[in-house]
């Protein structure tokens, strides 16, 4: 009797440590976006994509998919036109779709997406802008 409660003591020892191993891996089993204060951000309804000087940035971004392999939402792309130059320029925000892709694997973050493409239409006419995000690998 007491050999079989060992054997169930030790069974459930690894259980528990096993548990506790997927408890600890669950905050980056999700893909996400690595924001500028260096944390992981899952379904970010804003975000700044130009860290250095914050002049590209998505805003109220309501996603419709976001998976492991692609993201998608409607929102707001606000740009800097910096004119006459950045530091004294003008946000002006858009109407906008966000694709997220080309998720990369990292040792401390997990997986982030490293591709934001922006469509959207200014002054009537229909850009995309592709910008690469920051993945915390040099």
């Amino acid at each position: 009797m007491k050999a079989r409660f060992l054997v169930l003591g030790i069974v459930l020892v690894c259980v528990l440590a096993i548990v506790g191993q997927i408890a600890r891996a669950a905050p980056t089993a999700r893909t996400a976006v690595l924001g500028c204060n260096g944390h992981a951000l899952v379904r970010p309804a804003g975000f700044v994509v130009t860290c250095a000087d914050a002049n590209v940035a998505w805003r109220a971004v309501r996603w419709s998919h976001w998976n492991a392999t692609g993201a998608t939402g409607r929102g707001q792309i606000a740009e800097n036109d910096c004119v006459p130059y950045c530091a004294a320029g003008h946000f002006h925000a858009y109407p906008a779709t966000i694709t997220l892709s080309r998720p990369v694997a990292t040792h401390r973050y997990g997986r982030l997406f490293s591709r934001a493409t922006f469509l959207y239409l200014e002054k009537g006419k229909r850009k995309t802008q592709t910008w690469q995000l920051g993945t915390g690998r040099a």
